[in-house]
């Protein structure tokens, strides 16, 4: 577990005043929140609860850990009636194809969130797997993280702790069916996400200042 910070908790109790109007206000029983009032001149108890409260997550409104997708609904190229994207040739041959009529659920990434390796200097496969010390994902891992971070992006903030950048480039190491690893990048570009597929270590180093993602148990 990761160690709150004060400015955290301040910022959570101020985007409480915010959201909360008069109306919500007149939801709260007056005897009740008194008792809170209360509570707090005397003791803790009451902030104790609230960290409880917190820390086993029934502060988040309910996530449906049975929300799927169909991957040939929502990824698609060149579709401008969806989120945009583009996919290269290997990408379509390798991953999409074989995939499209999958129905995935969320609850594919289990207990990981995602985290990122950002590369220092030019590496290939090999190095930044070792380097990061990470697995390959695998084919419904990969699907389930992209419809978190492209389709998805404010659960998947939620669940991954993670956002895209339209600056950054990403790399993630993904396990075929065929049991054979290769490397996808994602990026923005021409106003579309840009998903190519390559074979592991094919020849030519990513960059430095690329991102590496791979899920990680919290």
């Amino acid at each position: 577990m990761e160690i709150a910070k004060r400015s955290q908790f301040c910022e959570l109790i101020g985007k409480l005043l915010v959201k909360t109007n008069d109306e919500k206000v007149s939801l709260i029983d007056k005897t009740k929140i008194q008792n809170v009032i209360d509570s707090l001149s005397s003791g803790d108890d009451v902030v104790d609860s609230l960290i409880k409260f917190i820390n086993d997550g029934k502060l988040l409104p309910e996530i449906d850990s049975m929300e799927s997708f169909i991957v040939g609904q929502v990824f698609q190229h060149g579709n401008k009636d969806l989120v945009p994207q583009w996919f290269g040739d290997n990408f379509k041959s390798w991953l999409w194809t074989s995939a499209q009529e999958k129905t995935i659920s969320i609850n594919v990434f289990g207990n990981n969130i995602l985290k990122e390796y950002i590369l220092p200097k030019n590496m290939n496969d090999t190095a930044i797997k070792n380097a990061s010390k990470s697995s390959s994902m695998t084919e419904n891992q990969f699907w389930v993280m992209l419809y978190l971070l492209i389709i998805n992006p404010k659960l998947g903030k939620r669940i991954l702790k993670y956002e895209l950048r339209k600056d950054k480039v990403y790399i993630c190491h993904v396990k075929l069916s065929s049991g054979v690893s290769v490397a996808v990048d994602l990026y923005w570009f021409d106003d579309e996400w840009r998903l190519y597929a390559y074979d592991f270590d094919y020849g030519n180093d990513w960059y430095g200042g690329c991102v590496f993602l791979f899920p990680a148990t919290k």
